[in-house]
């Protein structure tokens, strides 16, 4: 969760409060060091800005990432 942000000293550019799901799980097996994660990101798929400039022709800034999700695989070597 984030509160309202502001992007500039004036407090004149802000973004609303908005809350963003993140979650993963993890499986590892201890004997043969192999580990699978299953990952998401933004699984509510909430549009927001993440930053923001202000400049003389207007205002620029640049929006977070769409859901994304997957899976990793690890192998730990002994």
């Amino acid at each position: 969760h984030s509160s309202k942000l502001f992007f500039d000293p004036a407090n004149i550019s802000s973004e609303d409060a908005f809350g963003v799901l993140n979650a993963n799980i993890e499986v590892f097996h201890a004997d043969n060091g192999v580990s699978v994660m299953f990952w998401g990101k933004n699984l509510l798929d909430k549009d927001y800005i993440f930053s923001q400039i202000v400049s003389v022709p207007g205002i620029g800034g640049a929006w977070a990432d769409p859901i994304s999700y997957g899976v990793r695989l690890k192998y730990q070597f002994n």
